[in-house]
């Protein structure tokens, strides 16, 4: 029997009578090298680092989560890679959710480390945009999961910029 399963434009495993090939595409990130990241299909921009991290291996500083208000203001307020203040925003959830990778449906999922390194994946969850009546919509990249919760919470934060 044969099977062909996509993982993200990334990798295809080609399964044919138990002989198993695998193809490597490019990324469809590429780090602009100046603490941004490009999504070549979407041309959404993304912040490199979480809130709080810098340098090209995001090792810099400490990542500090936020409440869901504090998240809307650092992203909005945020000049990085040329983008000015006002250009940046919070990721809406489907944006966001965008970034989590799943190799097969029996793997862990999670975000493309080479692009975003040193992302938290095992703490609270990413912040997005999308909110409904005094919640927000988070994304946890280690377990492949949407979930809103309650604004008040503390978050991790990544910004993005684009159409």
């Amino acid at each position: 029997m044969n099977f062909i399963y996509q993982f993200k434009k990334i990798i295809y495993v080609l399964l044919i009578n138990n002989l198993v090939f695998v193809t490597l595409f490019a990324s469809p990130f590429t780090d602009n090298g100046n603490g941004t990241i490009t999504d070549v299909y979407s041309k959404l921009i993304w912040q490199k680092c979480s809130k709080g991290l810098s340098g090209n291996a995001c090792k810099d500083g400490a990542s500090s989560p936020e409440q869901w208000e504090s998240a809307i203001n650092y992203c909005n307020s945020l000049t990085l890679g040329g983008i000015v203040s006002g250009s940046w925003r919070l990721p809406n959830i489907n944006e966001l959710y965008s970034l989590v990778i799943v190799y097969s449906n029996m793997s862990i999922p999670h975000i493309d480390h080479a692009a975003f390194p040193n992302s938290n994946t095992s703490g609270p969850g990413y912040w997005s945009s999308t909110n409904y009546s005094g919640y927000a919509w988070s994304v946890m990249f280690n377990l492949y999961n949407m979930s809103y919760r309650p604004k008040t919470e503390k978050y991790y934060v990544r910004c993005v910029s684009g159409p």
